[in-house]
């Protein structure tokens, strides 16, 4: 099943929520995708793609460039978040771990933040969930890399003529792995942020090809 047909059907109605299976272990294995929004929603949204990636795992890594990430509250982080977010800051990469979420803040520069996103990547137990997260223009180094990503998420209304810019740049990098999503709203993104699911589950999100 596609990253984007998980996520879509995780997001239940709550009534529905009550009966749902959790994802196994094995579902998440080898779990990759891209996010991209604006600059204010593509890290939460992220978020949300890496935690629910997780269900039934221990940790989700998200890969942040160009985004917006305030530094509110973070959950306590897992001692495995903890683990991972060591190995990578030893071998300088950035890293935080919030909760069940180690969140990487890439290089404003593309080309670094290219290079740090694969070694990243490279560090990464097998199986652990790895979101990368794209907020606001990118260029071509960045393009390079959402083309070798198994799914992009574009958080975008593809209905308005902005969405549907960005839209047909993500089908231009990525080809046709690309799809618009529409993401959860500002509270479950921040909760995210910190390394929560977040209070209750949120109505279905549309996802479409």
């Amino acid at each position: 099943m596609s990253v984007s047909a998980r996520i879509g059907a995780w997001f239940l109605d709550e009534a529905e929520s009550r009966s749902a299976p959790v994802p196994s272990r094995a579902a998440a294995i080898s779990s990759e995708a891209a996010v991209i929004g604006s600059a204010d929603v593509a890290a939460g949204a992220g978020a949300v793609v890496a935690l629910e990636l997780a269900r039934g795992s221990r940790v989700a890594v998200l890969l942040s460039w160009g985004a917006s990430i305030s530094a509110g509250p973070a959950a306590p982080a897992l001692p495995a978040a903890r683990r991972l977010a060591r190995r990578l800051t030893e071998r300088d990469l950035p890293a935080l771990a919030r909760g069940r979420l180690v969140l990487c803040l890439l290089d404003e520069r593309e080309d670094t933040a290219a290079a740090q996103a694969r070694r990243v990547g490279a560090l990464l137990p097998t199986g652990t969930p790895l979101v990368l997260a794209l907020g606001g223009p990118r260029g071509q180094e960045l393009d390079v890399l959402l083309a070798e990503m198994p799914e992009v998420l574009v958080a975008v209304d593809a209905n308005t003529p902005l969405g549907a810019l960005a839209l047909a740049g993500a089908v231009v990098a990525a080809g046709p792995v690309a799809v618009s999503w529409a993401p959860p709203g500002a509270v479950r993104r921040r909760a995210a942020l910190c390394g929560l699911l977040g209070p209750g589950v949120p109505r279905r999100s549309e996802v479409t090809a």
